[in-house]
């Protein structure tokens, strides 16, 4: 026999209560909180009665000491803070695909068609460095506006949208 007098391997079902089932206040467990016992109504089913409550206690286990929240805010909960060094890479590609794009404009203008054609193709690839790194801060959130900032201004700089965009304003 089980706890509650039924045969191991009985029906699941828990049996309906009795027609004159009434609350068994005598024996339900108040609970108290803030120092007051509340007055929580009984279902006519019954409520926990003390040899429930020990049946279902369970054995304390003592984890060591704790350390405590750092970056909480009184909630008891840990907020982790993020860091925006993804956005201010992008960021930092951007300028320096700016700085690379103005010194391959430099040396085209000088005569050096092969060093400025080099240094187009590494501003270029620099700007795709920038959009990614940008595009990325911006969802995961590590430095979003710096990240969105990196990635407009790496489109911007990128040599080859400034030679389409010259190309269409030309008369």
């Amino acid at each position: 026999m089980d706890r509650d007098g039924e045969e191991p391997g009985g029906s699941a079902q828990p049996s309906p209560p009795p027609a004159d089932a009434s609350p068994r206040p005598d024996t339900a467990v108040s609970p108290v909180i803030r120092g007051e016992p509340v007055d929580i109504p009984t279902p006519v089913w019954g409520a926990l009665v003390r040899e429930d409550v020990e049946y279902l206690e369970a054995e304390l286990v003592h984890t060591g000491e704790q350390p405590p929240a750092e970056d909480g805010d009184g909630d008891g909960v840990l907020h982790t803070r993020r860091r925006p060094l993804l956005g201010w890479l992008a960021v930092a590609a951007f300028v320096a695909t700016a700085v690379l794009h103005a010194v391959a404009v430099a040396a085209a203008a000088r005569g050096d068609a092969a060093g400025g054609t080099a240094l187009a193709w590494f501003a270029i690839l620099l700007s795709v460095v920038a959009l990614g790194l940008g595009v990325a801060a911006a969802v995961l959130d590590r430095g979003r506006v710096a990240g969105i900032l990196g990635a407009v201004g790496g489109v911007l700089a990128n040599p080859w949208v400034v030679m389409v965009v010259l190309r269409l304003l030309a008369p």
